[in-house]
């Protein structure tokens, strides 16, 4: 498993930590322009975290305001 896997998995569990860091990982390798392109690429076809990606970014909860500026950021 890569970092990438091992980041999405993160994000599709229901614990914030975790969620906060798999997407702290992810944002990285999008701020990172040599990683960015083949990062991208991978989770662009797993329709199943993109769906998580956008239900991040609509929760409203304030505790989960980290998650959703990280998750913005991919």
């Amino acid at each position: 498993m890569d970092l990438v896997s091992f980041s999405v998995n993160l994000l599709l569990l229901s614990n914030a930590h975790r969620q906060l860091t798999g997407a702290r990982v992810l944002s990285a390798f999008v701020n990172n322009g040599q990683f960015m392109e083949e990062m991208l690429c991978s989770i662009g076809i797993m329709q199943d975290v993109v769906e998580r990606l956008v239900e991040m970014l609509n929760w409203k909860n304030l505790h989960k305001q980290h998650i959703r500026r990280a998750t913005a950021d991919i």
